[in-house]
């Protein structure tokens, strides 16, 4: 139905969003996540920018925000990295995380067309402020390894594994000093 309404105004004040869009803000934020996921930055910068292109010439909302998701890098990273090394093998990684963001594309495309976004209704706000909450504390202690400077760093996302990997290499912090 939106697609009516669609036309070549709608679509000049979209590309004008779009292109204001890019302030200093997406960019550093895309290269950031793109390191949260163990992928290449510049992954992180075109996952800043395409989505968002591609929301504002096809989008029917005026009121969604499109682009990167810590949550979405961290899940990439935690249940691609339990099974392949980002380090040993980065080209099998890579392929993993592509093929892994294919079958979701595909998915949300599917859930889209048949209009099922209802199901999101069905989520309690508890349940929806827990799972920011809990994203939140686990992306700021994954921001401990560049923050204290320790080389050494477990690949595990808990808080145990990640204060347990703080306490171990304790002698590798970066001080003022250094």
């Amino acid at each position: 139905m939106a697609a009516l309404n669609y036309n070549f105004k709608m679509f000049r004040i979209r590309l004008s969003c779009w292109y204001h869009h890019f302030q200093p803000l997406p960019f550093p934020q895309g290269i950031r996540y793109a390191k949260l996921a163990e992928i290449p930055p510049i992954m992180g910068l075109y996952s800043s920018f395409v989505p968002a292109l591609v929301y504002a010439i096809l989008g029917s909302s005026k009121h969604v925000a499109v682009g990167t998701v810590a949550a979405c890098s961290l899940l990439i990273a935690d249940t691609i990295g339990s099974k392949v090394s980002s380090k040993d093998d980065p080209t099998l990684y890579l392929h993993l995380v592509f093929t892994a963001a294919f079958i979701t594309g595909v998915f949300q495309a599917a859930l889209g067309f048949l209009r099922l976004g209802i199901l999101v209704d069905f989520l309690s706000h508890s349940t929806i402020t827990g799972f920011m909450g809990g994203t939140a504390i686990i992306i700021c202690l994954q921001q401990l390894k560049g923050l204290l400077g320790v080389s050494h760093f477990t690949t595990k996302t808990d808080v145990v594994s990640v204060l347990h990997a703080v306490f171990k290499n304790r002698n590798e912090v970066c001080t003022a000093e250094d």
